[in-house]
């Protein structure tokens, strides 16, 4: 899940390094600039994560998950939470005995929380620690950083 586009691009360099499928998490109603806008305490994105059981629908994935064994979860870190649509994508479909890598873009947050989260949510899954991807690495950068986290699991 991505909006800045800053995600999808870190998406798109794991998807290179890591010789995997892309698939994007999309929601219905797609997020304008007012949406996001932090300054802003009735923003969409805020009062989304305010209410713990805001759940964005989602678009339906282009890829059928069923048929992987890893699933790198990629997306911004809002507010020191994952976003709402991430949520969604997490209760619609069913990655039991699945190995979740989470990874996420910020400039100060950490994945701690956020992976204890992924881990309640997904209890039949291996969540992995994942990474938090700053700046722009290059795709054997984060090869290496996914290869780590995948053979310390």
């Amino acid at each position: 899940f991505s909006e800045s586009g800053y995600t999808y691009a870190a998406a798109v360099k794991l998807s290179v390094g890591c010789k995997m499928d892309i698939c994007k998490i999309i929601p219905s109603l797609p997020y304008s600039k007012n949406d996001l806008d932090v300054e802003n305490l009735q923003s969409r994105a805020d009062l989304e994560a305010k209410n713990p059981d805001a759940r964005p629908d989602i678009l339906e994935l282009t890829l059928d998950i069923s048929k992987y064994e890893v699933i790198l979860l990629g997306f911004p870190i809002w507010f020191e939470d994952m976003p709402k649509v991430i949520y969604t994508f997490l209760e619609r479909y069913n990655l039991a005995g699945k190995v979740i890598v989470p990874f996420a873009t910020s400039k100060e947050s950490t994945l701690e929380n956020i992976t204890d989260k992924i881990k309640s949510m997904c209890p039949n899954s291996t969540v992995c620690d994942g990474i938090i991807v700053v700046g722009c690495p290059s795709d054997k950068e984060l090869k290496y950083s996914i290869n780590r986290i995948l053979q310390n699991r």
